[in-house]
This record gives C-alpha cells, structure tokens and sequence, in this order.
C-alpha cells in the first residue's frame, strides 16, 4: 500500500511538475516571442537611423562641395571693384600715349605724375601704403639692405637710397623696401 501511495504521489508530482514545465514553457515563449518583436523593432529603428545618417553624410558632403565652390567663385571675382576702380588709370595712360605728339616733354611728365598720384591713391583706399625709407634707420623687418657704403654725412645704419620702395597691405609687408644703408 505505501508502494501504491509513493506511486500516486509521484504521479501526481510528476504531473505537477509537468504543468509547472508547460506554464514555464509558455511564458518563455511568451517572453522570446516579445523579445523577438523588441529585436525586430530595434533592427527596423537602426535601419531607420542608419538611412538618416547616411543621408546626412550626404547632405554635408553636398554641403563641402557648394561651399568650396563658392568660396573658388569669390577668389575669382573677388577684385571686380578694384578693377573698376582702376579703369580711369588705364583710360589716361591710353590718352597720354595717344597725344605724346601732341605735348611737350614737361606736360607729358606732369599727365603721367598725375596718373600716378590717382592710382597711388586708388591703392591706398585698399589699403597699400609706401614704407618710409630715406633718412630712417634700417629696419630688416621692413628694409632690404642692397649695399652698405662708408658715409661720414649720415649716421651709421641708416637709409641712404631707396633703391625700390617697399609697401605694406593693411599693416602685412607685401614687399621689402630695397635700400642702401651707410656703415
């Protein structure tokens, strides 16, 4: 009799146990089921965000292109109005070459003084402005020693001739100005 009572109650655990596997059973795959639908849904928001991204790589490197493009435009068009300005400069040179028969050397001279004075001055509305030089002591930072010569009239390290003048571009040196300088 005990053996049929262990019989029954192991039978009867066992049944348990197998409700207790099968209730597990499906709640698992319950769980994988939502877990695969989570899965699913993240690959489909990764793909979405991985479109995105790669439409924003394009977008920027569409970006890049225009930009370097305008910036090229600018360079090329950049001195129009310089240009411009100069135009009276060129349209006097052609009118004085055009009537040198017709000038003495001194009026000549003085239409072509003029000239320079007007371009001289269109240069420096954009900024260009001579280096003094002549009398000053050499500065390598703006002068350009060509020659030292021995001079008892001037004092030691200091201009003497301007061989070339020099010329800054809003405050940068653009050219040295060439010089002679006394020992």
């Amino acid at each position: 009799m005990k053996k049929n009572e262990e019989r029954s109650q192991g039978k009867e655990s066992e049944t348990g146990e197998k409700k207790i596997k099968k209730r597990t059973a499906k709640k698992d795959s319950s769980k994988v089921q939502k877990l695969q639908k989570e899965l699913e849904e993240t690959k489909t928001e990764l793909d979405n965000i991985k479109e995105k991204h790669l439409r924003l790589l394009a977008e920027f490197e569409n970006y890049k292109k225009r930009r370097q493009r305008e910036i090229l435009e600018l360079r090329e068009y950049a001195n129009i109005s310089f240009m411009e300005e100069l135009l009276p400069v060129l349209d006097d040179l052609d009118r004085s070459l055009n009537s040198k028969n017709n000038l003495s050397a001194e009026s000549f001279f003085q239409g072509v003084e003029m000239i320079q004075r007007k371009f001289l001055n269109i240069l420096e509305k954009i900024g260009l402005e001579s280096i003094e030089a002549l009398g000053q002591e050499f500065d390598p930072e703006l002068h350009d020693a060509m020659l030292h010569i021995e001079s008892d009239e001037a004092e030691s390290n200091s201009v003497l001739e301007e061989v070339s003048k020099g010329y800054k571009f809003k405050n940068k040196i653009i050219r040295h100005t060439k010089v002679v300088v006394s020992k």
